[in-house]
């Protein structure tokens, strides 16, 4: 009920913590750290197809990249970035050229 009194355009940038379900960045590790569970929001999801900012920026589930190797995806003219962080420092570089956004995956 609350993403629905938020409205973007597409010169809208959101930060979500959680980051939507099931674009292979919501992976975790179960228990038996041998099985993956998504545990992504349906919600986010939702809002981010139907209202389509620029920019979705998600965190929270660490260990995704290095089980799913996605940290972007293009959802609708939405680009939603989740970068993981595990053993390395990894951070993103969006670049705005023009209308276009052109994201970088960087390791320290």
């Amino acid at each position: 009920e609350d993403l629905e009194k938020i409205k973007a355009d597409n010169k809208t940038i959101i930060s979500f913590h959680m980051p939507p379900d099931k674009l292979g960045m919501d992976v975790c590790y179960t228990r038996d750290q041998n099985v993956y569970k998504y545990v992504g929001s349906k919600s986010i999801y939702n809002w981010i197809e139907k209202e389509q900012p620029l920019i979705s920026l998600h965190g929270h589930i660490h260990e995704s990249y290095d089980i799913t190797k996605t940290w972007n995806f293009n959802l609708g003219r939405t680009l939603v970035v989740q970068p993981g962080q595990m053993q390395l420092t990894r951070f993103v570089v969006l670049e705005l050229n023009g209308e276009k956004v052109i994201p970088c995956l960087k390791f320290l």
